[in-house]
């Protein structure tokens, strides 16, 4: 099903400011300006920060780290990612420092994931995500909804953390939810870190499976060395929201 922003929504739109430790910071749309950067970041930093990919030795599996760029791309099509911005005091240019990448699934949705996930590693993670979102539980019945705002990737650069950047970009999802007439955000957070702050913004549990029991469901969602780490479970989180 095509989708598209409502063409009475400014965009880009600058969707708040709050100050941190270290000075101010703006959230607004994800542009393609900012396109190359973001990528960049994701690629090579975003997949050594989740269990699922960590555990998988994603980052050293080109083709599937090419899987997942191409999957954000076409998320970013969308014009629904959030980026985070600030001032570089030393020449008053603008710096990236983290982004949400958000996209929409809908009910009755037909996702081929053998034609996204070629890789070894994206198969396993991907996958396994997909069978999370799309099988272990009914998203549109449970939320009574027929379409939902979806996440791939919540990222802040390791400099900027701790101050709030991740918590203000997941509670900015309400106002483009709201603004695109969206009543949920539905969320599969892969790392305590995420699955705290979405605790924080008002994000409520569907489901919570242990790491170890996904290779119960398939044999292919196997993550060797996943119990070592300071993830146990993923949970996949929702946010309702009342569209006026």
């Amino acid at each position: 099903m095509d989708w598209k922003r409502p063409q009475d929504l400014a965009y880009p739109k600058m969707w708040g400011t709050f100050e941190g430790k270290r000075g101010r910071y703006w959230i607004q749309d994800l542009t393609c300006d900012y396109y190359e950067e973001v990528l960049q970041h994701m690629c090579k930093n975003f997949v050594k920060k989740s269990p699922i990919c960590i555990y998988t030795n994603f980052s050293e599996d080109e083709e599937s780290v090419n899987d997942y760029k191409e999957a954000w791309k076409r998320m970013l099509e969308l014009k629904l990612s959030l980026i985070c911005l600030t001032e570089n005091a030393d020449d008053n240019t603008t710096k990236f420092v983290g982004c949400n990448i958000l996209g929409r699934r809908y009910k009755g949705e037909k996702r081929n994931v053998d034609e996204v996930y070629k890789g070894k590693a994206s198969r396993i993670s991907g996958r396994a995500l997909d069978h999370i979102y799309q099988n272990c539980v009914d998203v549109y019945s449970v939320l009574d909804i027929d379409q939902y705002m979806s996440a791939f990737g919540l990222y802040v650069l390791p400099e900027y953390r701790g101050e709030g950047v991740g918590y203000h970009l997941l509670k900015t999802r309400r106002d483009v939810c709201l603004a695109v007439g969206m009543e949920a955000s539905v969320t599969a957070f892969t790392t305590i870190s995420g699955q705290k702050l979405a605790e924080k913004v008002g994000f409520k549990d569907l489901l919570e499976i242990p790491y170890k029991d996904l290779e119960k469901i398939d044999p292919l969602f196997r993550f060797p060395g996943i119990e070592n780490g300071d993830t146990r479970t993923v949970r996949l989180m929702y946010n309702k929201y009342e569209v006026k």
